[in-house]
């Protein structure tokens, strides 16, 4: 227990300095964030065609569709695909009321990143791995599968830029490589009550 808690905490604790590095330090996340030319005309036409907040896709499939007939909902489906790949494509988180206050999106940030922390020690010690190295490299593998499940996603079916889907999978491999390493130095460290042989 004393284990999992250590190993939640400050792998919790090095993820969050790592982001705090890696968003307000370094530049490479503003690279791939691009501004539109006229930001006002934009936030007019957001405001004046956006009910609230939500995640929004441009253009939408139709909706309503249950009177008709499957070839005309086939046909539906073929048109808005069609739309879809000529483009402009969208797909956007919009909060007309802003975002959350700095402090709060701190606090809720380092409560997932000790929770994730916690869950890949208990995951790693559930194994026999026995070696740093290992346990380094089994919590890294943890963190490739989460990019392969959410990250290389966003880039197959939303569209999210090489540039931007690079930087993600490289902050949260740098980031878990980090926190494996604080991870797997508290599991292997031995138990005062063990006696030496």
């Amino acid at each position: 227990m004393k284990k999992l808690i250590l190993g939640a905490v400050l792998g919790g604790l090095t993820l969050h300095i790592w982001g705090v590095i890696s968003y307000m330090v370094l530049p490479w996340h503003n690279w791939h964030l691009l501004k539109f030319s006229n930001e006002a005309a934009v936030e007019s036409v957001i405001q004046a065609n956006v009910p609230g907040n939500g995640i929004y896709i441009l253009p939408n499939f139709p909706q309503g569709t249950d009177g008709l007939s499957k070839e005309e909902k086939k046909e539906l489906m073929k048109q808005g695909m069609e739309k879809q790949e000529a483009g402009p494509f969208i797909f956007a988180s919009i909060r007309k009321n802003g975002v959350r206050p700095m402090g709060t999106s701190i606090a809720l940030a380092l409560l997932g990143y000790i929770g994730a922390a916690g869950l890949a020690t208990w995951l790693l010690l559930q194994t026999t791995i026995q070696t740093f190295v290992k346990k380094v490299w089994f919590i890294k593998s943890i963190a490739l599968a989460s990019v392969l499940i959410i990250v290389l996603p966003n880039w197959i079916w939303w569209g999210f830029s090489n540039g931007f889907t690079l930087v993600q999978f490289l902050d949260i491999m740098v980031g878990w490589g980090l926190a494996g390493a604080v991870i797997a130095k508290v599991t292997t460290e031995k138990s005062r009550d063990t006696p030496e042989a």
